[in-house]
């Protein structure tokens, strides 16, 4: 039971500290699927993918830094933009928005686990 444990703590150690991969473009992407961009390794520091969408249809990608940044997505006019935190994620919005349920689902399937071992 301790080993289970044990190897469930060294997987989520394991993973966050390899860099995340965002998709990265400037003005070049759009909306469409059409350019997605590039998928790069981003910096040991940024801790989220970043994609907003804006009004003429324009899309930009990034690696994102925020200390206490919120999974999920939120529209300031008709300016959408959408933080995750999987390894490209940031791919459009259905994946960007959806990043937000994976990082639940396993919190509630770790949880059961672990309770089901105590």
């Amino acid at each position: 039971m301790m080993k289970l444990v044990s190897v469930l703590l060294f997987l989520t150690f394991l993973s966050s500290s390899q860099a995340i991969k965002c998709y990265v473009c400037s003005s070049l992407c759009d909306q469409d699927g059409n350019n997605v961009g590039d998928l790069e390794e981003c910096a040991d520091v940024s801790n989220a993918c970043q994609i907003t969408g804006q009004p003429d249809g324009q899309v930009l990608k990034s690696c994102w830094l925020s200390p206490g940044f919120t999974i999920g997505c939120s529209e300031v006019g008709a300016t959408k933009t959408c933080w995750c935190d999987t390894d490209g994620c940031n791919k459009d919005f259905d994946t960007a928005g959806a990043g937000s349920l994976s990082v639940g689902l396993m919190a509630v399937v770790g949880s059961i686990l672990l309770r089901s071992m105590l």
